[in-house]
């Protein structure tokens, strides 16, 4: 039977964004935690892989965001391993309200287990395997746009930045779940420059919210590192709209992170809504 882990985590006030609802990165930061508490529940706690020198990290990620949460709630997060194989492992999780058992998200994460000094994958115990108890399944979380209309030569906007010291994690790199606060940013400032800044979105009556997040990293960021974001829309469907935006380090040219990033257009009253054509035009033609 498959090893299920829940804890519960409530939602704190430095959580939220400028809607009152939980920021997307915060979910990867939740499960990130339920996945240390489930090893730990397994036998697999943070001293044992301190005295081991091995630790996981995240190559992979897929989110999929149902619905908002906000200050106060509590949340049960429930999680699993999918499969584990010779290095690396996929870790399942679902994230639901206890007040209304409402699903708030999906997640996927592809882990891999290195040696913490040289960061290079190496063998996942077999008792460690035993311990987990793999499910064997891994559904598709319905993180891509089925059926869109795909944009070919859209307008490619670019973002900078560099790294802070608060970004920075134990192992000495940016945390897995700063890029997806970096990515948010580079798109809205990518839409400012279209023309279309947040408040213009809301004169209009519309925002947009994270729908899921497919990213993948391939190199470590470092405190300090030059950091350039380019973005580019790629897809739009009914509601949803895609961005892929490449993560780089600014000097070298080397590719840190890919990130696949669906928004939600959304009324002021919080439904669903297909986007005004003018301004996908511009976003996509980039800049006058």
């Amino acid at each position: 039977m498959t090893r299920k882990f829940e804890c519960r985590l409530r939602v704190r006030t430095y959580e939220l964004d400028g809607f009152g609802h939980v920021n997307n990165a915060n979910y990867a930061r939740y499960l990130q935690e339920a996945a240390t508490r489930a090893s730990a529940d397994a036998g697999y706690d943070y001293q044992w892989y301190e005295a081991h020198r091995t630790v996981w990290v995240i190559r992979k990620l897929y989110l999929r965001y149902y619905a908002p949460a906000f200050y106060g709630d509590e949340l049960a997060i429930t999680t699993w391993v999918a499969d584990c194989r010779r290095t690396q492992s996929h870790r399942d999780y679902e994230v639901r309200r206890t007040a209304d058992d409402a699903l708030i998200v999906r997640g996927r994460a592809n882990w891999v287990y290195v040696d913490r000094e040289t960061l290079r994958p190496i063998r996942i115990p077999e008792a460690m395997r035993d311990a987990f108890d793999p499910a064997g399944e891994t559904p598709d979380l319905g993180t891509r746009i089925p059926r869109a209309t795909q944009f070919e030569a859209a307008h490619r906007y670019r973002y900078r930045r560099t790294v802070e010291r608060y970004e920075i994690d134990g192992l000495g790199h940016v945390n897995h779940a700063v890029y997806l606060n970096w990515i948010e940013q580079a798109v809205f400032t990518a839409c400012a420059r279209a023309g279309y800044t947040q408040a213009r979105m809301l004169d209009e009556g519309f925002f947009i919210v994270s729908g899921a997040h497919e990213i993948e990293y391939f190199r470590s960021a470092r405190d300090g590192d030059p950091i350039e974001i380019v973005s580019r829309p790629v897809a739009l469907g009914g509601v949803r709209g895609a961005w892929i935006q490449d993560v780089h380090h600014a000097e070298t040219g080397a590719l840190l992170a890919r990130d696949y990033n669906v928004g939600v257009f959304m009324n002021l009253e919080g439904h669903p809504i297909r986007p005004d054509p003018a301004f996908i035009a511009r976003v996509v033609a980039g800049p006058e």
